[in-house]
């Protein structure tokens, strides 16, 4: 593919750290990498200091935010194969369940189990933070929440106020003198009553 000068466009180039770089993230993310010093570090004379990681900090703190805060994990072409194999058996499963085959399912379900093992134990083998699917749905959890949050929504969009404490009083009163709580009572009482004959 070349682009309308007739060169080829250039490739992405990858950092070394790519993941503590703010500016390689989506814009819900930025705030939570703060990640280029070390602090609470003695130096030679045992006093502390704050100083710049090292390079196998870094490449720690990188694996550490691809996982927890991108969802990014580090798989071997082994692992690959045999999470494909699982959510097979996990599909195969599940269609079995829909059918109500409970034979079928009692010797699949063992199967499932060593497979589930065989993945722990190869996601260990590549120093995962993350080896369970529990603890990995909590992160894509977090992630989700993290992105429909209002707050930080209205932040990355700059179409957040900020209000001075004088102002907020001011706009805080006049709020209240359109609210008549009330109302707000009915709304939320308002059930149709049945009618008597």
């Amino acid at each position: 593919m070349t682009n309308n000068t007739g060169r080829k466009p250039q490739e992405k180039r990858r950092k070394s750290y790519n993941y503590l770089d703010k500016k390689g993230t989506i814009l819900t993310r930025q705030d939570y990498i703060e990640t280029s010093y070390v602090n609470g570090v003695c130096d030679e004379k045992g006093n502390q200091v704050i100083r710049q990681m090292t390079e196998e900090e870094k490449s720690w703190l990188s694996q550490f935010i691809a996982e927890t805060d991108h969802g990014n994990f580090r798989k071997s072409s082994r692992l690959k194969v045999e999470e494909k194999a699982l959510r097979i058996l996990r599909s195969e499963y599940r269609k079995l369940k829909k059918t109500g085959n409970v034979e079928e399912m009692s010797l699949l379900y063992p199967k499932i189990e060593l497979q589930y093992q065989l993945v722990l134990r190869l996601r260990e083998e590549d120093n995962s933070f993350y080896v369970t699917d529990e603890e990995r749905h909590e992160l894509f959890d977090r992630d989700y929440e993290r992105r429909m949050d209002v707050f930080n929504n209205a932040k990355i969009t700059d179409s957040l106020v900020m209000y001075d404490i004088n102002e907020y009083d001011k706009f805080s009163t006049e709020a209240e003198k359109d609210i008549n709580p009330e109302d707000i009572c009915f709304d939320r009482l308002k059930v149709k009553r049945k009618e008597k004959k």
